[in-house]
């Protein structure tokens, strides 16, 4: 069980508690109105729901008349969303390199970063502050990654793919495979050289299983903020 104090969470959301000497009290779990208890937290977006819920601290944009704790903010269903992180954030990580981790001379891995066991790093690779890399990863040649990424198990980085800040990747991706690219030459199908590479801004989160082909020439470019589901 984790313990969360509404001090913590308040100021991790943003909020204002009321009444304010109820900060110090303790949550250990969240739910949904109708089935939070009185030990979790839980966010309304309509006054009617209040009575509704055995929950004793609430994530509301109204200051209700209720002994009720209140965490006011502008969007109860976004603080309750980042509130959410605050609980499931890994208890495992802790920043270093396994031993059974292969990694080739000539890369930049920040002291911050953890990498499980079997992970493959190829030469030029550069690895940022806080980035998780869990077992099974292959990360190519020149590949960058910025600071505070996650990698699932069995992803696969290939060449000269650029991975931005707080990154999400989920588990068998394959970034910056062959492109599809054929020229028919009046018998058979030519292959094009596939030369670019891969760009994944910021913020982004890649789904399971999906893969992302780098460009015949130039680079393919997810935007920053984009989620694509899995496959």
């Amino acid at each position: 069980m984790v313990l969360k104090s509404i001090r913590e969470i308040s100021s991790y959301v943003g909020a204002e508690v009321y009444p304010p000497e109820h900060k110090d009290k303790n949550i250990e779990g969240l739910a949904s109105f109708e089935k939070a208890t009185e030990r979790e937290l839980t966010f309304i977006t309509h006054s009617s729901m209040l009575e509704k819920t055995k929950a004793q601290v609430i994530i509301s944009s109204e200051k209700l008349i209720t002994d009720k704790t209140l965490l006011l903010v502008k969007n109860p269903k976004l603080a309750f969303a980042k509130t959410l992180e605050l609980f499931d954030r890994p208890k495992d990580i802790k920043p270093g390199i396994h031993p059974q981790t292969w990694i080739e001379e000539g890369t930049e891995i920040d002291p911050s970063a953890t990498l499980y066991p079997f992970v493959s790093i190829k030469k030029g690779a550069q690895i940022g502050k806080n980035v998780v890399i869990y077992s099974g990863v292959y990360i190519g040649d020149n590949v960058i990654i910025d600071k505070d990424c996650v990698i699932y198990p069995n992803a696969v980085l290939l060449p000269k793919t650029k991975i931005g800040k707080r990154v999400i990747i989920h588990s068998g991706c394959i970034i910056g495979d062959d492109g599809f690219g054929y020229v028919w030459d009046g018998t058979k199908h030519y292959k094009t050289p596939q030369i670019g590479n891969v760009v994944i801004e910021d913020d982004v989160e890649i789904g399971v299983n999906t893969c992302i082909d780098r460009a015949t020439t130039g680079q393919t470019k997810i935007k920053a903020g984009s989620k694509i589901d899995n496959l």
